[in-house]
């Protein structure tokens, strides 16, 4: 369907843009979530029906809520930001039920990454904080490479 793949364009560019203003800054500005949250909404509303996006926006805020509060119990801070939590909230409505594949690959980059940057970073000072849009903007990417090596096979 070409306007799904519209709006997968037009959300990997957004979330390529946030990404490197995340690595840079630390954190997401509201001028690239609000047409972010537009077309990952509008876009999971036009491609799937309403009870999938629903259940794909209630999935993605049960796990991004378990997620986010043992995290806090264990870590005692703020364990992400707002505009991350926003990203996957409206990734999850725009997913639909693909939502718990497109978590699972956000786990493991997200371990990966965290490993590497702790291990190579034990030398020098680094920062408890890891941007987090580049991460979700991988697996998004990769979630689509895998739709997209499905539908060709």
């Amino acid at each position: 369907m070409l306007y799904r793949d519209l709006f997968d364009a037009s959300l990997i560019w957004l979330m390529f843009i946030m990404s490197f203003e995340d690595l840079k800054t630390r954190t997401v500005e509201v001028v690239y979530l609000y047409p972010f949250s537009f077309l990952s909404l509008s876009g999971g509303f036009i491609s799937l029906n309403f009870l999938n996006v629903f259940v794909g926006f209630l999935s993605s805020f049960f796990i991004i809520g378990m997620v986010y509060l043992f995290t806090y119990l264990i870590v005692k801070e703020k364990p992400m930001g707002e505009g991350d939590i926003m990203i996957l909230l409206c990734l999850g409505a725009y997913l639909g039920k693909r939502f718990l594949f497109f978590f699972l690959n956000l786990g493991l980059i997200s371990l990966l990454f965290i490993l590497i940057y702790f291990v190579f970073g034990l030398k020098k000072r680094i920062s408890r904080e890891i941007p987090f849009v580049p991460l979700i903007f991988l697996s998004f990417v990769l979630d689509k490479l895998s739709l997209l090596k499905l539908n060709f096979w």
